[in-house]
């Protein structure tokens, strides 16, 4: 088979710094974290610019180990790699932070393989590729949306958080559903909800009409975090904030004043 080469691109549309988002692209031990197919990536040996890091990947239920030695560019914002032993013959490529056209940056992943397994070659060389093509993909996204939802959260924790830890109603494009607002923020909320959340474009909850910029999933777990598209006042958000913790407040004395016979223990 001959050598295969693959590419993928995905522009970072919020205003990150190259050198902000250095430490996530670099870090490829976290990759696991940014795409369903990576099973496990363990970073060894890492000395100065230079590491070696092991792969577990699955492709459509095929797994696929190579390790690799990764060469650490952070002058250029860009990580060399080659596969040193595994299941390639070749594989060889380049992860990189460039300047785009929009005045911010891009992230790039560029791949030359050839495959070392000759049944593969011979009987799914095409369809091989366009797994590939997919997957990386689903990575170069994935850390882009990483990259994106670190600097979100960096800018976020200049405002207070408030506690709150209550469920309340929340309307999002005219949907009800039921959620837990664990926190609140001028500039946004996390809550949990049981729901596979998409962005919405509309907020309606606390008695707040809001415009959703962005919302991100935490970790793998059922939070959210939500971010406005205009913070909200600080006099209004007093007001919501007060309004919840009073509910929270009052709640918890019900609780502590039930009847000893109504608690049950298991």
């Amino acid at each position: 088979m001959n050598l295969e080469r693959i590419s993928s691109e995905s522009i970072i549309e919020e205003p990150v710094r190259k050198d902000s988002a250095w430490k996530i692209i670099s870090d490829f031990s976290k990759f696991s974290s940014y795409s369903k197919n990576i099973d496990k990536v363990l970073v060894t040996e890492k000395t100065g610019t230079e590491q070696m890091s092991e792969w577990d990947v699955t492709f459509d239920g095929a797994p696929l180990t190579w390790i690799q030695k990764d060469i650490l560019d952070s002058h250029n914002f860009s990580v060399n790699f080659r596969a040193v032993s595994g299941d390639f013959d070749q594989f060889a490529g380049n992860l990189k932070a460039e300047d785009s056209s929009e005045g911010t940056f891009a992230l790039v992943y560029s791949l030359n393989y050839k495959i070392g397994i000759p049944i593969i070659e011979e009987l799914f060389g095409p369809v091989f590729k366009e797994k590939m093509q997919l997957n990386f993909n689903a990575l170069v996204h994935g850390v882009a949306d990483e990259i994106i939802k670190h600097k979100v959260a960096s800018d976020e924790r200049s405002d207070r958080r408030y506690k709150i830890g209550i469920h309340e109603a929340m309307i999002l494009d005219g949907k009800s559903i039921e959620a837990k607002i664990e926190n609140i923020s001028r500039s946004g909320m996390m809550f949990s909800s049981e729901m596979d959340l998409e962005k919405p474009l509309s907020v309606q909850t606390c008695g707040l009409d809001l415009r959703a910029r962005q919302i991100y999933h935490e970790s793998f777990e059922k939070k959210y975090r939500l971010v406005f598209e205009n913070p909200i006042e600080d006099d209004r958000l007093m007001q919501v904030v007060k309004m919840l913790q009073g509910r929270h407040i009052t709640t918890l004395g019900r609780f502590l004043t039930m009847e000893p016979k109504a608690a049950v223990y298991s």
